[in-house]
Protein backbone atom coordinates (compact mmCIF):
# COMPACT_ATOMS: atom_id res chain seq x y z
CA UNK A 1 0.00 0.00 0.00
CA UNK A 2 1.35 3.43 -0.91
CA UNK A 3 1.99 5.89 2.01
CA UNK A 4 -0.64 8.27 0.60
CA UNK A 5 -3.20 5.49 1.04
CA UNK A 6 -2.02 4.85 4.57
CA UNK A 7 -2.55 8.49 5.53
CA UNK A 8 -6.13 8.11 4.36
CA UNK A 9 -6.90 4.70 5.83
CA UNK A 10 -5.81 5.39 9.42
CA UNK A 11 -8.79 7.72 9.92
CA UNK A 12 -11.14 4.77 9.34
CA UNK A 13 -9.58 2.97 12.30
CA UNK A 14 -10.25 5.76 14.83
CA UNK A 15 -14.01 5.11 15.40
CA UNK A 16 -13.31 1.44 16.13
CA UNK A 17 -10.59 2.29 18.65
CA UNK A 18 -12.77 4.96 20.28
CA UNK A 19 -15.49 2.34 20.73
CA UNK A 20 -13.03 0.36 22.87
CA UNK A 21 -12.60 3.35 25.16
CA UNK A 22 -9.43 4.84 23.70
CA UNK A 23 -9.19 8.63 23.83
CA UNK A 24 -8.94 10.30 20.39
CA UNK A 25 -5.31 11.40 20.84
CA UNK A 26 -4.22 7.98 22.09
CA UNK A 27 -6.20 6.21 19.34
CA UNK A 28 -4.53 8.30 16.67
CA UNK A 29 -1.09 7.61 18.16
CA UNK A 30 -1.72 3.84 18.22
CA UNK A 31 -2.88 3.78 14.61
CA UNK A 32 0.13 5.75 13.41
CA UNK A 33 2.48 3.59 15.46
CA UNK A 34 1.07 0.43 13.89
CA UNK A 35 1.00 1.73 10.34
CA UNK A 36 4.35 3.56 10.31
CA UNK A 37 6.47 0.41 9.66
CA UNK A 38 4.13 -0.61 6.85
CA UNK A 39 4.33 2.87 5.37
CA UNK A 40 8.14 2.75 5.41
CA UNK A 41 8.12 -0.69 3.77
CA UNK A 42 5.76 0.51 1.04
CA UNK A 43 7.93 3.53 0.35
CA UNK A 44 11.03 1.33 0.11
CA UNK A 45 9.26 -1.03 -2.30
CA UNK A 46 8.21 1.84 -4.52
CA UNK A 47 11.89 2.76 -4.85
CA UNK A 48 13.17 -0.82 -5.35
CA UNK A 49 10.68 -2.08 -7.94
CA UNK A 50 11.62 0.43 -10.68
CA UNK A 51 15.30 -0.42 -10.14
CA UNK A 52 14.55 -4.13 -10.55
CA UNK A 53 12.61 -3.42 -13.72
CA UNK A 54 15.46 -1.38 -15.17
CA UNK A 55 17.93 -4.16 -14.32
CA UNK A 56 15.78 -6.73 -16.12
CA UNK A 57 15.64 -4.51 -19.20
CA UNK A 58 19.45 -4.36 -19.27
CA UNK A 59 19.96 -8.10 -18.73
CA UNK A 60 20.54 -10.32 -21.76
CA UNK A 61 20.05 -14.08 -21.56
CA UNK A 62 22.41 -15.66 -24.09
CA UNK A 63 22.04 -19.28 -25.19
CA UNK A 64 25.38 -20.77 -26.24
CA UNK A 65 24.25 -24.32 -26.85
CA UNK A 66 25.81 -27.41 -25.36
CA UNK A 67 29.10 -26.98 -27.17
CA UNK A 68 32.64 -26.53 -25.91
CA UNK A 69 35.21 -25.06 -28.31
CA UNK A 70 38.26 -24.17 -26.20
CA UNK A 71 39.75 -21.68 -25.90
CA UNK A 72 36.82 -19.65 -27.27
CA UNK A 73 33.80 -21.33 -25.65
CA UNK A 74 34.00 -23.39 -22.48
CA UNK A 75 31.38 -25.72 -21.08
CA UNK A 76 30.40 -23.37 -18.25
CA UNK A 77 32.16 -25.31 -15.51
CA UNK A 78 35.22 -23.06 -15.31
CA UNK A 79 36.47 -19.67 -16.40
CA UNK A 80 34.79 -18.10 -19.45
CA UNK A 81 36.33 -18.82 -22.84
CA UNK A 82 37.92 -16.01 -24.85
CA UNK A 83 34.76 -15.30 -26.84
CA UNK A 84 32.60 -15.45 -23.72
CA UNK A 85 34.90 -12.94 -22.02
CA UNK A 86 34.73 -10.70 -25.10
CA UNK A 87 30.94 -10.68 -24.85
CA UNK A 88 30.98 -10.02 -21.11
CA UNK A 89 33.45 -7.15 -21.37
CA UNK A 90 31.65 -5.55 -24.33
CA UNK A 91 28.33 -5.71 -22.48
CA UNK A 92 29.78 -4.29 -19.27
CA UNK A 93 31.07 -1.22 -21.10
CA UNK A 94 27.47 -0.58 -22.18
CA UNK A 95 26.04 -1.11 -18.71
CA UNK A 96 24.51 -4.44 -19.75
CA UNK A 97 24.54 -7.72 -17.85
CA UNK A 98 24.87 -11.06 -19.68
CA UNK A 99 23.66 -14.44 -18.45
CA UNK A 100 25.00 -17.46 -20.34
CA UNK A 101 22.72 -20.49 -20.61
CA UNK A 102 23.54 -23.85 -22.15
CA UNK A 103 20.87 -26.02 -23.72
CA UNK A 104 20.76 -28.23 -26.82
CA UNK A 105 20.69 -26.16 -29.99
CA UNK A 106 17.07 -26.94 -30.86
CA UNK A 107 15.90 -25.92 -27.40
CA UNK A 108 17.93 -22.69 -27.64
CA UNK A 109 16.04 -21.80 -30.80
CA UNK A 110 12.68 -22.53 -29.19
CA UNK A 111 13.57 -20.41 -26.15
CA UNK A 112 14.71 -17.61 -28.45
CA UNK A 113 11.43 -17.71 -30.35
CA UNK A 114 9.40 -17.69 -27.13
CA UNK A 115 11.31 -14.71 -25.73
CA UNK A 116 12.76 -16.64 -22.77
CA UNK A 117 16.23 -16.09 -24.28
CA UNK A 118 17.31 -12.84 -25.89
CA UNK A 119 20.18 -13.93 -28.16
CA UNK A 120 22.16 -16.92 -29.38
CA UNK A 121 25.52 -17.62 -31.01
CA UNK A 122 25.06 -18.76 -34.64
CA UNK A 123 26.79 -19.14 -37.98
CA UNK A 124 25.22 -17.36 -40.99
CA UNK A 125 23.87 -20.45 -42.74
CA UNK A 126 21.05 -19.82 -45.26
CA UNK A 127 18.53 -21.28 -42.80
CA UNK A 128 19.75 -19.06 -39.94
CA UNK A 129 19.85 -15.93 -42.11
CA UNK A 130 16.22 -16.48 -43.05
CA UNK A 131 15.05 -16.71 -39.43
CA UNK A 132 17.25 -14.50 -37.26
CA UNK A 133 18.71 -11.02 -37.10
CA UNK A 134 22.41 -10.77 -38.00
CA UNK A 135 24.48 -7.57 -38.22
CA UNK A 136 24.31 -6.44 -41.85
CA UNK A 137 26.38 -4.14 -44.06
CA UNK A 138 26.08 -3.42 -47.80
CA UNK A 139 23.54 -6.18 -48.31
CA UNK A 140 25.52 -8.88 -46.54
CA UNK A 141 26.52 -10.01 -43.07
CA UNK A 142 28.96 -7.59 -41.43
CA UNK A 143 31.98 -9.78 -40.67
CA UNK A 144 33.55 -6.98 -38.61
CA UNK A 145 30.86 -7.57 -35.96
CA UNK A 146 31.42 -11.30 -35.56
CA UNK A 147 32.19 -12.87 -32.22
CA UNK A 148 34.78 -15.33 -33.51
CA UNK A 149 35.96 -17.03 -36.72
CA UNK A 150 36.25 -20.81 -36.65
CA UNK A 151 37.56 -23.37 -39.16
CA UNK A 152 35.82 -26.65 -39.90
CA UNK A 153 38.12 -29.58 -40.65
CA UNK A 154 37.61 -33.19 -41.60
CA UNK A 155 39.11 -36.26 -39.91
CA UNK A 156 39.31 -39.61 -41.69
CA UNK A 157 40.90 -42.98 -41.01
CA UNK A 158 44.47 -43.06 -42.25
CA UNK A 159 43.72 -45.95 -44.61
CA UNK A 160 41.02 -43.95 -46.45
CA UNK A 161 42.13 -42.87 -49.96
CA UNK A 162 40.10 -39.67 -50.38
CA UNK A 163 40.96 -36.04 -49.66
CA UNK A 164 39.55 -32.52 -49.97
CA UNK A 165 41.05 -30.19 -52.59
CA UNK A 166 38.94 -27.18 -51.66
CA UNK A 167 36.24 -28.01 -54.21
CA UNK A 168 35.55 -31.73 -54.29
CA UNK A 169 35.40 -34.50 -51.73
CA UNK A 170 35.02 -37.96 -53.22
CA UNK A 171 35.44 -41.53 -52.18
CA UNK A 172 36.15 -43.53 -55.33
CA UNK A 173 34.74 -46.68 -53.79
CA UNK A 174 31.39 -45.56 -52.38
CA UNK A 175 29.27 -42.72 -51.09
CA UNK A 176 30.92 -41.18 -48.04
CA UNK A 177 29.19 -41.50 -44.70
CA UNK A 178 29.77 -38.20 -42.91
CA UNK A 179 29.38 -37.60 -39.19
CA UNK A 180 29.45 -34.50 -37.07
CA UNK A 181 28.77 -33.25 -33.58
CA UNK A 182 25.77 -30.95 -33.49
CA UNK A 183 27.45 -27.53 -33.80
CA UNK A 184 29.89 -28.52 -36.56
CA UNK A 185 27.26 -30.50 -38.41
CA UNK A 186 24.85 -27.56 -38.54
CA UNK A 187 27.54 -25.14 -39.74
CA UNK A 188 28.72 -27.59 -42.43
CA UNK A 189 25.23 -28.53 -43.60
CA UNK A 190 25.23 -26.15 -46.57
CA UNK A 191 28.57 -27.24 -48.01
CA UNK A 192 27.71 -30.91 -47.44
CA UNK A 193 24.44 -30.48 -49.36
CA UNK A 194 26.32 -28.89 -52.27
CA UNK A 195 28.65 -31.90 -52.32
CA UNK A 196 25.69 -34.27 -52.28
CA UNK A 197 26.63 -35.64 -48.88
CA UNK A 198 24.38 -36.32 -45.93
CA UNK A 199 25.24 -36.57 -42.28
CA UNK A 200 24.79 -40.09 -41.00
CA UNK A 201 23.23 -39.65 -37.59
CA UNK A 202 24.38 -37.20 -34.95
CA UNK A 203 27.01 -37.32 -32.22
CA UNK A 204 26.58 -35.49 -28.93
CA UNK A 205 30.30 -35.05 -28.33
CA UNK A 206 33.63 -34.96 -30.14
CA UNK A 207 34.73 -38.16 -28.40
CA UNK A 208 31.61 -40.03 -29.49
CA UNK A 209 32.18 -38.81 -33.03
CA UNK A 210 35.74 -40.14 -33.09
CA UNK A 211 34.67 -43.50 -31.73
CA UNK A 212 32.13 -43.80 -34.56
CA UNK A 213 34.90 -43.03 -37.06
CA UNK A 214 37.19 -45.66 -35.58
CA UNK A 215 34.37 -48.21 -35.54
CA UNK A 216 33.82 -47.54 -39.29
CA UNK A 217 30.25 -46.38 -38.74
CA UNK A 218 31.20 -43.20 -40.60
CA UNK A 219 33.98 -42.39 -43.08
CA UNK A 220 34.53 -38.71 -42.31
CA UNK A 221 34.10 -36.67 -39.13
CA UNK A 222 33.41 -32.92 -39.34
CA UNK A 223 34.53 -30.78 -36.43
CA UNK A 224 36.01 -27.40 -35.52
CA UNK A 225 39.79 -27.09 -35.66
CA UNK A 226 39.73 -26.08 -32.00
CA UNK A 227 38.25 -29.49 -31.16
CA UNK A 228 41.25 -31.36 -32.57
CA UNK A 229 43.12 -31.81 -29.26
CA UNK A 230 40.08 -33.57 -27.78
CA UNK A 231 39.47 -35.51 -30.99
CA UNK A 232 43.01 -36.84 -31.17
CA UNK A 233 43.12 -37.76 -27.49
CA UNK A 234 40.97 -40.86 -28.04
CA UNK A 235 42.69 -44.27 -27.91
CA UNK A 236 44.31 -45.35 -31.19
CA UNK A 237 44.20 -41.79 -32.53
CA UNK A 238 47.35 -42.61 -34.53
CA UNK A 239 45.06 -44.38 -36.99
CA UNK A 240 43.34 -41.09 -37.87
CA UNK A 241 44.43 -38.22 -40.11
CA UNK A 242 43.15 -34.80 -41.10
CA UNK A 243 42.13 -33.74 -44.61
CA UNK A 244 44.72 -31.61 -46.40
CA UNK A 245 42.64 -28.44 -46.27
CA UNK A 246 39.96 -27.03 -43.98
CA UNK A 247 36.44 -27.57 -45.31
CA UNK A 248 35.51 -23.97 -44.62
CA UNK A 249 36.00 -21.02 -42.30
CA UNK A 250 32.87 -19.66 -40.68
CA UNK A 251 32.08 -16.65 -38.54
CA UNK A 252 29.95 -16.92 -35.41
CA UNK A 253 27.64 -14.01 -34.54
CA UNK A 254 25.42 -12.94 -31.68
CA UNK A 255 21.92 -12.98 -33.17
CA UNK A 256 18.39 -12.18 -32.00
CA UNK A 257 14.84 -12.46 -33.31
CA UNK A 258 14.15 -10.14 -36.24
CA UNK A 259 11.66 -8.01 -34.32
CA UNK A 260 12.85 -6.57 -31.00
CA UNK A 261 11.52 -3.79 -28.75
CA UNK A 262 13.19 -0.50 -29.60
CA UNK A 263 15.31 -0.45 -26.41
CA UNK A 264 16.54 -4.02 -27.00
CA UNK A 265 17.34 -3.26 -30.63
CA UNK A 266 19.44 -0.28 -29.60
CA UNK A 267 21.31 -2.39 -27.05
CA UNK A 268 21.96 -5.16 -29.59
CA UNK A 269 23.38 -2.76 -32.17
CA UNK A 270 25.58 -1.11 -29.53
CA UNK A 271 26.83 -4.55 -28.47
CA UNK A 272 27.70 -5.44 -32.07
CA UNK A 273 29.68 -2.20 -32.31
CA UNK A 274 31.63 -3.01 -29.15
CA UNK A 275 32.43 -6.50 -30.44
CA UNK A 276 33.89 -4.97 -33.60
CA UNK A 277 36.04 -2.58 -31.55
CA UNK A 278 37.35 -5.10 -29.03
CA UNK A 279 37.56 -8.48 -30.79
CA UNK A 280 41.10 -8.03 -32.12
CA UNK A 281 42.56 -6.99 -28.76
CA UNK A 282 45.30 -9.32 -27.51
CA UNK A 283 43.38 -10.52 -24.44
CA UNK A 284 40.84 -12.24 -26.70
CA UNK A 285 43.44 -14.06 -28.79
CA UNK A 286 44.75 -17.59 -28.08
CA UNK A 287 48.16 -17.53 -26.47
Amino acid sequence: MHPMCLRFEWRKCLPKLKSFGFKPVLAKSLVLLLLLPLACWAQAQSAVEPDQGQAAQRTWKICLGEVSIPPFLNDGSGAPGLSEQLLLDSARLLGLHLEFHRFPGRRCRLLLKSGEMHAMAMAPTPENLAQWQFPLHDGGVDAAKRVVRLSLVGIKRSDADFDWDGKTLQDPASQLRVGGALAGRMVASDILKKLGLKVDGESRSTRQLMLKLQARRIDLAILFREELPEALSVPAAAGLSMLSRPLLATDIYLVSPVELPAARQEQLEALWEQLAKRRELSQYKPR
